[in-house]
């Protein structure tokens, strides 16, 4: 089984690497229980501060160095694969440029198993980051589930064909559950 799970007001507290209620608990009976554990995440900031100039958005590192803070306070993340997609539509840059974009994120993370992309398909709502989740754990969309918080998580997941749960009933059904798997 693979879980794949949205990163921003999913697993932490959005731009920080405080875990939200529930996740950490979540995560490690997951991986107790044989589960696979993905992260697939837009991260454009990057793509922004490169169009704009503007220092409020962040660097690459920066964005880099709080994947691995947040593998640090969830530590079943070390070992998950981390898919970004570096793109964004809004961000009138080159192909060229977004690549160098992505390049920069596969560079910055060495303690982590981190695959950016600068290709449009891998920017949810397009399904490119699933798809690729499901092919690297060598397991069809049907042994997969998506847990995100946004509509364009949703649509990414229903476009790939996997099963796709609101972060906030998913963790809250666990914590009164204890019931974790929530398979197709």
């Amino acid at each position: 089984m693979l879980a794949i799970f949205d990163l921003d007001q999913t697993l932490v507290e959005r731009y920080t690497a405080n875990p939200l209620p529930g996740v950490a608990k979540a995560l490690a009976e997951l991986v107790a229980n044989g589960t696979r554990l993905m992260i697939a995440t837009n991260q454009a900031g990057p793509a922004w501060r490169l169009w704009t100039g503007k220092e409020r958005f962040p660097t690459t590192e920066q964005v880099c160095a709080r994947f691995e803070a947040v593998a640090h306070a969830l530590p079943e993340l070390r070992t998950a694969t981390w898919l970004v997609a570096a793109y964004d539509a809004r961000v009138d840059l080159t192909s060229v440029q977004f690549g160098e974009l992505a390049d920069a994120f596969n560079r910055n993370a060495p303690s982590l198993n981190l695959r950016a992309a600068a290709e449009p398909i891998w920017r949810k709502p397009q399904p490119g980051m699933l798809w690729e989740a499901c092919r690297l754990a060598g397991v069809s969309a049907a042994k997969a589930w998506f847990v995100g918080d946004m509509d364009s998580d949703a649509q990414a997941a229903q476009l790939a064909g996997i099963v796709f749960h609101s972060a906030s009933s998913y963790f809250c059904e666990q914590a009164t559950s204890g019931i974790i798997e929530r398979s197709p």
